[in-house]
């Protein structure tokens, strides 16, 4: 079987903030928050930080919903990525389970 490659492209995108916090715990166990940029985010977790809704070609049914004619379901999810918030904190649980987000 062939492998397939997907493109992945924003059906919608919104404001990128330039530091996100991210702590070594949770911080209600002690965790030291401490901002980093968007590429550091890349090199430590090996992900590209954004504030979009992500799809595939493949993923029919999101593009479905994006070009349905609610046009009000797009404007409530495009404020909210215009608008991000800085409460959020990547935090390190542990090497098995790794990092989750959480707020300050």
């Amino acid at each position: 079987m062939a492998a397939t490659t997907s493109t992945i492209t924003a059906l919608v995108e919104g404001k990128m903030l330039e530091q996100i916090l991210v702590a070594d715990k949770p911080l209600q166990s002690g965790g030291n928050p401490d901002f980093i940029s968007r590429e550091e985010i890349e090199k430590r977790f090996g992900f590209k930080y954004c504030e979009s809704i992500l799809t595939t070609k493949q993923a029919s049914v999101a593009s479905e919903s994006a070009q349905r004619s609610d046009s009000n379901f797009i404007k409530e999810i495009k404020e909210r990525l215009d608008n991000p918030l800085n409460s959020l904190v990547i935090c390190k649980i542990d090497d098995t389970v790794g990092s989750g987000l959480f707020t300050k």
